[in-house]
């Protein structure tokens, strides 16, 4: 037995040879495909990249401030889903996902053990990371980015309890960095005003 015990799992295999074998399973290359397809579905998604490369260099972008171009890191790219798949995004987050805040961050995730679900998640959204647990063998889905994370969590709103507690415990800055983004970079727009006023509903 080597002495880094940690490198190996209970069949005996290294960390590497399971990922290897997981990246070779047909689900796992169906679900970087979609990740991929859903990325690049948006049109706008270089001049994306552009601006992310222009705010990690510090380079001034309109009226945003530090903390904005901070933010860019991350930028807003889901898509602009109906009120339909609002509802059963909402539905599938309330019954199978968690949302929560984290050092002020907004994460939104659910976990499946079939990959089709997870696939149509990626379609609906256009957005997430999707991660295999070996040990538990289920699929995570998750949204860190903070734009994308409270687009997602605004527009479900009404239809998960968990998404308006998740909500209600984000810290003001951050709610007002995440409207900005979703104002500045969604091509159909997410209202700045409509946004602020849907937020008070939530948080009371």
């Amino acid at each position: 037995m080597p002495d880094s015990g940690w490198t190996v799992s209970k069949g005996g295999k290294t960390r590497s040879q399971i990922a290897k074998e997981r990246e070779a399973r047909p689900e796992i290359k169906a679900l970087r495909r979609a990740q991929m397809i859903a990325r690049n579905a948006d049109p706008a998604y270089k001049a994306k990249l552009r601006q992310i490369g222009a705010a990690r260099k510090g380079v001034a972008l309109g009226s945003f401030s530090l903390s904005h171009r901070i933010a860019l890191s991350a930028p807003f790219s889901a898509r602009v889903f109906s009120e339909v798949e609002a509802a059963w995004i909402g539905a599938f987050i309330e019954a199978d996902g968690c949302a929560g805040v984290y050092r002020k961050k907004l994460s939104i995730q659910v976990t499946q053990k079939e990959t089709e679900p997870i696939s149509a998640l990626l379609r609906a959204t256009g957005v997430g990371g999707v991660n295999y647990d070996t040990r538990r063998e289920i699929f995570c889905w998750t949204v860190n980015t903070q734009a994308n994370a409270y687009y997602i969590a605004r527009r479900c709103t009404p239809y998960s309890e968990k998404l308006q507690r998740a909500l209600a415990k984000l810290p003001d800055d951050q709610r007002r960095i995440c409207m900005v983004l979703c104002k500045r970079l969604s091509k159909k727009g997410c209202d700045y005003d409509t946004a602020r006023a849907e937020d008070a509903k939530v948080r009371g």
